[in-house]
This record gives C-alpha cells, structure tokens and sequence, in this order.
C-alpha cells in the first residue's frame, strides 16, 4: 500500500530536481495533563541516509537517532 505512494514522491522530486527530500513522521510523547498541553519547544530527531546528509543536520545542530525503528513512507523512502 505505501510502495506505490512512495515511488509517486520520489518521482515528483525527481521532476521538479528537489534536494533533498524531507519526509515528516511523529513520534509519541508521554500523555499529558489538560493543564500542560501547551508544549512550546517539541524535540526534534532525524534519520539520513548519507554522509550529506548526516553533516546537514549536524550543522543545523538536530540530534540524531542512534537507534529506533521508522515505518510507513518515511521507511520507504529512506530505503
């Protein structure tokens, strides 16, 4: 199911020449209380690919998962 949906992404990029390709995915937070829903500074994580990638975000100061799994889309188009 996501295949398909995937390749229809990397095809789009590919013809409009995007770089790079950003793929957004959440990742759940502890429940929290009604009172403290107002989250102001989310973290944030990223995965690459290559080693361009992987100095980008270095540069950008966004930490890196070390470890962990990614599903859907975002796999897809890691992969």
């Amino acid at each position: 199911m996501y295949t398909p949906l995937a390749k229809i992404f990397l095809q789009w990029t590919i013809d409009n020449v995007c770089k790079p390709l950003i793929s957004a995915s959440g990742t759940p937070i502890q429940q929290i209380e009604e009172k403290d829903k107002k989250i102001l500074d989310p973290p944030v994580y990223a995965a690459e690919s290559t080693k361009k990638a992987s100095r980008r975000l270095q540069d950008a100061g966004i930490q890196q998962l070390s470890n962990g799994s990614i599903l859907g889309i975002p796999a897809l188009l890691l992969n």
